[in-house]
């Protein structure tokens, strides 16, 4: 506290000192004051005219402000010619004139100092120093016409300044390439002022083009500030703050600014600046008091590739800068029209010289600023050690840390997550935190981008919150480690979100792809309160790869053992499924049976399933059940027990389709599902009982040649309660049913065209006389061909079963008749 007290002392008495220097006394002046380009600036009294033309026969930018005699000077405004009495120059008058001005050079420096120690803030300190500048000068400037060229440049560089604060104060970025873009126009503008200082036209042209800059700056920060004003906030008193933020630059600066150019251009008002300039006093409280935080938080000056840039922009520029003024200088009678000769040069220099520069400049920093001493060389080849090393996760983690804080003399060093990337890493406060991936603290620490808290000091939005979180957790920088669609996580799961939503329920979280990853390394204060200098900053980058690395190769191994764990887990269960639940092969002259049967997967959704019963029946069963995949592979196993054990327990069709529907819906909810085409063929008549659920429509074609549908009539199993009831129909000797899952006229080509019902029935109606294994050997050769190099979407299912009983003689004379029965 004392050095502050020492520091705003020193400042009023160093300004106090400033001002008694320059002030002059003796000599007279002429009673009203008056820019180099002759415009007249009421101040002191009452303005009637707006502009000195000529003084004493000269130009008003060549002419001596103070003049050694007494006596009257002869003067052309815009309102005539005459006589203007002198008058004698006196220190304390002009102080009396210049009060306001005086007292806001004090105001603005106090609080560029005040941002600089409390704050921490330069954005904000720049505007508040660049003012006082510009009043200083603009002083010197009408009294005594000296320092013109300072009051020129800190008025072309204070709409930058001001526009920064702007943005600073509604928590946006300023970006490097922002202020490089600043620095070349103010470039630009100091060299074409300094080439026609002697120029009043000139000087003129430039002081409209500033105030037009300034206004549109202005209007631009009001602009920022009421959309921050507007923004939703719960806490009541910042809402309060940001109003009064944008009340003082309204009323501290736009509306003194306003009138007093209302006051240049009409001086009939005669409304002397001095009662104007009063309204601006708003404006510092205002700032301060928006502002205010608990600044604990020392400023952290990065050097970042776009400030290199500007400083080569700005070396370029000067040397552009002092060829003009050569060439002017050794052909002073040369005509603008060969200043090509100039620019070609400058060309030239361009083509040769910037890229050595650059080179030459970035080599320079990186062995006199960022280049690493010998103790963070050492701790970086111990982090590399400790990232190539094969050791459990956690006391790997601890050790990077704690490297980092001996190293660095750190409070605290942590890691933050989105999510658990290593389910063996503690979330302990000293080693790791999680936030969610929706925060939206996220958007600020993207990989390879470094985050000062001290630049979120007055942020809005979402800003405010990554500084509140910060703050919150005494970290003062932040390096993104991983994040985004675009890191090495993407696409990281090895199921898709389809095929997740078809596991079930009880399998799921076995199966969650890997989402995007964000993470970011959190480094807190020094123990010993100092700054970090640049090469440590460039240690901790450094050092957050290392980490990035790290994390991504422990996530990488526990996903290829998760992976080969799911692998073994889906061929187990696939050889379970083939091994005890594998269709018998019957050995009988009554049914022939052609069929196949591909999953997409090990495990196979569709249900094939084929058994005798008793009495000389056959059982038959194809379904399709949602999804495929480990979870579907063990559904369809429970469905083949439920089938059998009540089928061969004496339940008929109709009851073992009830049982299998309530079961569905009692342990799924209505959540899984099968299409279910199902039938039993007495083998000594050829009556055959089946239901088709929901299922593709079968073939059946007859020997004579018919052919039929077997269409769906009933709703699918295990939505809703339902009333099954079968059908009848009676094979005949020759007889063939095709029987498929919506798998074969679903396989897609490369063209994303659909196999369909019609090439399936082309294909059937061609193989009548072909042996019926024959058949599913040719469709499934049929569709490999056709799906092309395109992988297999879904499971695959066919079969095929030729009656070929024999009717007896009772059944002959039936058949002869053109008799029914059963």
């Amino acid at each position: 506290m004392r050095y502050t007290r020492w520091t705003y002392a020193a400042c009023l008495v160093g300004l106090a000192v400033l001002y008694l220097a320059s002030f002059e006394s003796g000599g007279h002046r002429l009673p009203r004051y008056y820019m180099p380009d002759g415009d007249i600036i009421p101040i002191g009294y009452a303005g009637e005219s707006a502009r000195f033309l000529e003084i004493a026969g000269q130009d008003p930018s060549a002419i001596r402000a103070i003049f050694p005699e007494p006596g009257a000077v002869m003067v052309r405004t815009n309102r005539g010619a005459g006589l203007m009495e002198l008058t004698p120059n006196d220190r304390m008058e002009t102080a009396q004139h210049f009060k306001f001005i005086i007292l806001f050079s004090l105001i603005y420096l106090l609080m560029g100092v005040y941002f600089l120690q409390s704050g921490n803030d330069i954005h904000l300190s720049a505007l508040c120093l660049c003012l006082a500048v510009f009043n200083y000068s603009l002083i010197m400037t009408l009294a005594y016409h000296r320092f013109e060229y300072l009051w020129f440049l800190s008025g072309i560089t204070l709409p930058a300044f001001l526009l920064n604060a702007g943005l600073r104060t509604t928590g946006k970025e300023v970006t490097g390439y922002l202020l490089v873009g600043e620095l070349i126009l103010a470039a630009f503008l100091a060299l074409v002022a300094y080439v026609g200082r002697d120029s009043a036209e000139t000087l003129r042209n430039l002081e409209i083009l500033g105030v037009y800059l300034f206004f549109t700056a202005l209007f631009v920060t009001l602009a920022l500030q009421l959309d921050n004003a507007l923004k939703r906030a719960d806490d009541r008193i910042e809402r309060f703050k940001r109003w009064a933020l944008f009340a003082g630059f309204v009323a501290g600066l736009t509306i003194p600014m306003i009138l007093v150019q209302m006051s240049l251009l009409w001086r009939d008002l005669g409304i002397p600046l001095d009662a104007l300039m009063l309204a601006g006093l708003l404006f510092p409280p205002a700032l301060i008091y928006s502002t205010y935080r608990l600044h604990i938080i020392p400023f952290q000056f990065v050097l970042t590739r776009s400030i290199v840039a500007a400083l080569v922009t700005i070396f370029l520029v000067v040397i552009y800068g002092l060829a003009l003024l050569l060439h002017s200088l050794l052909l002073p009678e040369q005509e603008t029209r060969f200043q090509w000769i100039v620019n070609l040069t400058f060309i030239l220099i361009l083509v040769f010289f910037l890229d050595p520069m650059r080179r030459r400049i970035q080599s320079w920093v990186e062995r006199n600023i960022l280049r690493l001493d010998p103790a963070l060389s050492e701790s970086l080849k111990r982090i590399a050690a400790l990232v190539s090393s094969h050791s459990r996760i956690q006391p790997t983690t601890q050790a990077f840390l704690n490297e980092l804080r001996e190293t660095l003399g750190l409070e605290r060093a942590l890691f933050l997550f989105s999510t658990p990337p290593i389910p063996a890493l503690n979330l302990r406060s000293d080693v790791a935190m999680r936030i969610s991936p929706h925060n939206g603290v996220w958007r600020f620490l993207d990989p390879d981008r470094l985050v000062v808290t001290s630049y979120l000091t007055y942020a809005g939005g979402g800003r405010a919150e990554l500084f509140n979180f910060l703050y919150k957790h005494r970290i003062m920088l932040a390096l993104g480690v991983l994040g985004g669609r675009s890191g090495p996580f993407a696409g990281a799961g090895y199921l898709t979100e389809e095929q997740l939503s078809l596991i079930d329920a009880e399998l799921r979280e076995e199966f969650q792809p890997g989402d995007s990853v964000k993470a970011a390394l959190l480094v807190g204060y020094r123990r010993d309160g100092k700054k970090l200098e640049l090469k440590e900053i460039r240690y901790l980058q450094d050092a957050a790869r290392l980490a990035g690395m790290l994390i991504y190769n422990y996530a990488l191994l526990l996903q290829e053992i998760g992976k080969r764990r799911r692998i073994r887990n889906l061929t187990l269960a696939g050889q379970m499924q083939r091994q005890h639940f594998k269709p018998v092969e019957f050995e009988t002259t009554d049914v022939r049976i052609g069929r196949f049967s591909r999953p997409a997967v090990t495990v196979t959704g569709d249900y094939l399933d084929m058994f005798p019963l008793p009495g000389r029946r056959l059982a038959v069963f194809v379904g399709d059940v949602t999804g495929h995949g480990l979870g579907t592979g063990y559904l369809v196993s429970s469905i083949q027990s439920i089938v059998r054990s009540h089928l061969e327990a004496g339940a008929s069709l109709v009851e073992t389709i009830q049982t299998l529907n309530l079961f569905l819906m009692e342990r799924y909810q209505g959540n899984e599902f099968i299409t279910l085409f199902a039938c039993i063929l007495k083998l000594d008549s050829g009556d055959m009982e089946y239901i088709n659920a929901a299922h593709p429509a079968p073939v059946l074609m007859r020997a004579s040649g018919e052919e039929q549908l077997l269409k769906s009539n009933q709703r699918l199993v295990g939505i809703l309660p339902t009333p099954y009831f079968s059908n009848w129909l009676r094979l005949d000797a020759g007889d063939r049913l095709h029987v498929y899952s919506d798998g074969v006229t679903e396989t897609f080509n490369l063209k994303d065209e659909a196999y369909g019902e019609a090439r399936l029935l082309r294909l059937l109606q061609g193989t009548r006389e072909m042996p019926v294994q024959e058949i599913a050997n040719l469709l499934e050769l049929g569709l490999r061909e056709f799906r092309g190099s395109d992988v297999q979407t879904d499971d695959t299912t066919f079969i095929t079963l030729e009656y070929a009983g024999r009717p007896g003689p009772v059944r002959g004379i039936m058949n002869l008749l053109g008799i029914e029965g059963r």
